[in-house]
């Protein structure tokens, strides 16, 4: 996060692939938004995460959440 915000002004968007969605995340994210970046965001999750992402849909958009199993087939067809 450090090495990303000092080269954000260089940045029109970030594709931020997370593991889980928390506070922690959604701040970063926030912070990304606050200085000027587009922002995508996409869980890899097979359990529900620590917060519900719906409830930032009004922030972000949609924030899918796939499985990891889906994760992986996907990259085998990369």
């Amino acid at each position: 996060a450090p090495e990303l915000m000092e080269n954000l002004s260089k940045i029109s968007a970030v594709l931020c692939v997370f593991i889980d969605w928390n506070e922690t995340r959604r701040d970063f994210v926030e912070q990304l938004r606050l200085n000027g970046a587009g922002v995508k965001v996409i869980i890899v999750r097979d359990s529900p995460c620590s917060l519900d992402p719906a409830n930032d849909e009004d922030m972000l958009g949609r924030i899918p959440v796939i499985s990891s199993s889906r994760y992986a087939a996907g990259l085998e067809e990369l």
